[in-house]
């Protein structure tokens, strides 16, 4: 019987001051996901060394939450922020330094995919709203292109579809090696690839959270068809 890849997954963390106690988070939709597609869950805990996590695991799923400030792309923090924890920002920084050098692959959702934009020295349009003049990105459905001869479209995420959005902050131009996949009909960014050939993506919406379809089966398989390859 295949072994089956062991997918570490980001979890959030409770901001200091709203709740008693702090805590780490995660949808169990998230997990879910990744056992449909016949991957291994775990969770990352912030107390376990990044070189630990990195060595038990196939590959990485960075999963959504909060803003990320505007100083770690050259700005100034917008008003509308809500700004996620900083011990989370921490905690994924040092994992992408362990990760970074390997050829393990990585999904970021939502979040994840601003951090790997920012963290590859892209800026982010932080509040999208005053782009592109409406709030649908904000709690509600958008349509998604799927670039014609890009990578994504190879891992069986095709043509236009609808998915759901949560988000404010949305990625302004892609990172130097990595190229647009995939927008929404306002132009929105809705995904980026990596251009070095590794398994490396990030989505802007949520495919957890429309797990049933097509395109979402497509990206969760490929994602861990892809770490057990390794």
């Amino acid at each position: 019987m295949m072994k089956r890849p062991v997918i570490l997954i980001s979890p959030d963390f409770s901001i200091p001051g709203e709740a008693k106690r702090e805590r780490i988070q995660l949808n169990l939709e998230y997990q879910e996901a990744i056992a449909a597609a016949g991957g291994e869950p775990i969770v990352a805990s912030p107390y376990t060394r990044p070189s630990s996590l990195c060595g038990i695991a196939d590959g990485w799923l960075i999963t959504g939450g909060r803003d990320l400030p505007g100083d770690m792309f050259g700005q100034a923090t917008h008003h509308e922020a809500k700004l996620i924890s900083e011990r989370r920002i921490r905690a994924e920084q040092n994992l992408y330094k362990t990760f970074e050098g390997t050829d393990k692959p990585i999904l970021g959702i939502c979040f994840g995919m601003q951090f790997l934009a920012v963290t590859n020295r892209a800026t982010l349009h932080q509040h999208l709203p005053e782009v592109v003049g409406h709030e649908t990105h904000t709690d509600g459905n958008t349509r998604v292109s799927v670039a014609a001869g890009s990578r994504m479209e190879s891992l069986g995420v095709v043509g236009e579809f609808e998915v759901g959005c949560y988000h404010h902050q949305a990625v302004d131009k892609p990172p130097a090696g990595w190229s647009v996949c995939a927008t929404s009909q306002d132009g929105t960014v809705e995904a980026i690839e990596e251009d070095s050939g590794r398994w490396r993506f990030g989505v802007q919406w949520h495919p957890e959270r429309t797990a049933e379809s097509k395109q979402s089966k497509a990206l969760f398989r490929s994602f861990v068809t892809a770490a057990s390859l390794r």
